[in-house]
């Protein structure tokens, strides 16, 4: 039996490195850090080991007179805008004594830098450097400085489920990408074009993308060795094979130092292959509505409402009472992304009655059905009790989350969504009727009509069109003239929302948008639409994710996340033609190469008693979920951790397609 690996544990002990520097110091730490802190245990886990104070690491923060060390926690390269923060903080302040953490390796910032680490012996030359720079910074007699890399990459949100706050920028291509691709290589002197996503290696990307994606590899690779674990790569989608390509180089660099006995597979997917989970309304768990409707504390967060439990009137309570958060409720985090809404109401309902119970409180005599108004009865009465809310914190929040998600008024819109969606995917294999896009620019007209009730706006619409086109794929669309009809029809409902347009539109097209820039963005969002809907079309089997259906049968969705476990658990054994082995080892190469003369059993993700899914672009709590009890239907004795560089909602997604420009990201 494969030993279990203890992930939480390698977390805990790389935060216990960073907390043995903290004491009687003020700690700067940036975002990406902050969201990792705020999933173990917040900043009372830094105040706890001695810190005196934590800040946003931000050009606008500074120390007091009297303190006189200082840590910056950071995500990022030690050049350019983080070293400028780090200086005017310092120059503001009067430190003796600074250490930097940062995530990030010194062999990343020697590549970033093109300087080759045979310039001298000094493995940590750039590092010492810095150094140097934070004593001229400093400006004081004996001053103190160190650097030091701790490779911060995961934080857990439950069990066997990790993200990476800090890559949650990290999103996989299209393929107008290629396009714009091909002008750097040619602004460079490179002849020669790249025809397909496939043929792009590291070498092709922008330089912030290339030191982001390398950042992200030396990090995982680092884990795997605190692990102890050999990792077998295996990739689906173009970008995903350039993750596990550059792993499979370190990989080969770790083997020379030794060979570790362990071994695990990992499967690196592209989260674009697949943007139907993320976008339908179809979840059968809590959790995932409780994302998309509550607001957001952070990319991996929500903020619950607390001021119920305020004495103070609602309009200052809303501006001084602290929000709950998930973060808080890790000993229910379990449940929310295993249980369905009924059990999930069930279980957070036995919860409040212990609590009632334990603090000896009057409980109602008449049992009733669980459902949301008898919840929300019983934390009313548990909040009488002085002390009772702060001693069960976790379950209260949980509640109350669970409420404000459950009385949303969006919550109607899902019933709705959910039953156009049945008709879209019906459109794939009905030709004889509407498709899917003429069957969305229908929608549009009555959605705008104001003599009829619908619940729906422009940016519900926006959620069903990736939905379609990434589930039809070619099909959705059935010529360039219901395309134009779509065009229209959505400049049309922009212009008639101006002034109330809901969020995502709001940040597209802007305040001063008039009709010709709504309908070139529109335009723009088509043409999105279209790369979204050829992404599967690199792939050779896994093309559809839809069912096959006989002429009675409705079709259904069919996410590519569990015809991937269905293919590498295949009683038969066929050849992965789409989830792509990437080797380091003499010995798998071999294999891979004879298979070609002889019989030879390929390795398999399987092969492996740890298996590691890692969704690059972000992953669903459904999603998670089917990931795992899929491994657990063939294989229950399988150990499996769902990793994903953030949780998504469709809004995050809309994001993701649309608005950020996930070729030029910036990186600080």
């Amino acid at each position: 039996m494969f030993p279990t690996v203890n992930l939480e544990g390698c977390i805990a002990s790389q935060w216990n490195t960073v907390q043995s520097f903290v004491g009687s110091a003020i700690v700067f730490a940036d975002q990406p850090m902050i969201e990792c802190l705020h999933w173990r245990g917040g900043l009372m886990r830094l105040l706890n080991a001695g810190a005196l104070n934590v800040k946003e690491l931000s050009s606008f923060e500074s120390g007091a007179d009297d303190e006189k060390k200082a840590v910056f926690l950071t995500s990022s390269l030690l050049f350019d805008k983080t070293a400028t923060v780090i200086r005017d903080i310092i120059k503001s302040s009067h430190f003796q004594y600074c250490i930097v953490i940062t995530t990030v390796s010194h062999g990343v910032h020697l590549s970033t830098k093109n300087t080759p680490n045979t310039q001298t012996k000094d493995e940590l030359f750039l590092f010492h450097q810095f150094e140097d720079c934070l004593i001229e910074w400093m400006n004081v007699k004996n001053g103190v400085a160190e650097v030091v890399h701790v490779p911060l990459l995961l934080t857990s949100i439950t069990d066997g489920l990790f993200i990476t706050p800090a890559f949650s920028r990290l999103f996989p291509l299209l393929s107008s990408d290629k396009d714009r691709i091909n002008d750097i290589r040619m602004s460079r002197g490179e002849k020669y074009p790249i025809d397909n996503l496939n043929d792009i290696e590291l070498s092709h990307l922008p330089g912030d993308l290339q030191t982001s994606i390398r950042t992200f590899v030396s990090s995982l690779s680092r884990l795997f060795d605190m692990w102890n674990i050999q990792e077998d790569c295996y990739s689906v989608g173009a970008f995903s094979r350039l993750i596990t390509a550059e792993l499979v180089s370190l990989q080969a660099f770790r083997s020379k130092k030794r060979a570790p006995p362990q071994k695990a597979s990992l499967v690196v997917i592209d989260r674009t292959l697949d943007m139907a989970g993320v976008c339908s309304h179809d979840s059968n768990l809590l959790v995932d509505q409780l994302w998309a409707v509550l607001p957001r504390l952070n990319d991996n967060d929500v903020r619950i409402d607390m001021t119920r439990f305020s004495k103070m009137h609602s309009s200052l309570a809303k501006s001084m009472v602290p929000s709950g958060c998930l973060a808080e409720c890790s000993e229910h985090l379990k449940n929310l992304f295993s249980m369905r809404k009924k059990e999930c109401l069930n279980d957070i309902n036995r919860n409040i009655m212990d609590a009632i119970t334990k603090e000896k409180i009057p409980a109602p005599q008449k049992k009733t059905p669980v459902n949301v108004e008898q919840l929300d009865t019983l934390v009313d009465m548990i909040k009488l009790k002085q002390g009772a809310v702060y001693r069960h914190a976790a379950t209260v929040q949980t509640a109350q989350a669970i409420i404000q998600t459950l009385t949303h008024p969006d919550l109607e819109k899902f019933s709705e969504c959910l039953s156009i969606e049945k008709g879209l995917i019906q459109s794939i294999v009905d030709f004889d009727g509407p498709s899917a896009a003429s069957q969305i620019t229908k929608l549009i007209t009555q959605t705008m009509d104001q003599s009829k009730q619908s619940s729906l706006d422009m940016d519900d619409i926006m959620l069903l069109l990736v939905y379609a086109y990434s589930i039809a794929g070619a099909q959705c669309s059935r010529g360039s003239i219901e395309e134009k009809g779509l065009i229209n029809a959505l400049t049309g409902g922009v212009m008639r929302s101006l002034g109330s347009l809901p969020s995502f539109w709001g940040q597209y097209v802007g305040a001063d948008a008039d009709q010709q820039k709504i309908k070139t963005k529109t335009q723009n969002i088509v043409n999105k639409l279209k790369d979204l809907s050829v992404c599967r079309e690199q792939l050779k089997k896994l093309r559809s994710v839809h069912s096959s259906v006989g002429a009675l049968e409705m079709a259904t969705y069919n996410p590519l996340l569990r015809q991937i476990i269905d293919e590498i658990f295949h009683p038969n054994k066929p050849d992965l033609v789409d989830i792509e082995q990437r080797s380091s080892g003499f010995r798998d190469m071999l294999k891979t190469g004879f298979s070609y003369f002889v019989s030879v059993n390929k390795p398999r993700p399987s092969d492996s008693q740890l298996m590691i899914f890692f969704v690059v672009g972000g992953v669903t709590a459904q999603e998670v979920k089917l990931i795992k009890d899929s491994v657990a239907m063939y294989d229950s004795s399988k150990e499996v951790i769902v990793c994903a560089t953030r949780l998504l909602n469709g809004n995050d997604a809309l994001n993701e397609l649309f608005l950020n420009d996930n070729l030029f990201i910036e990186i600080i």
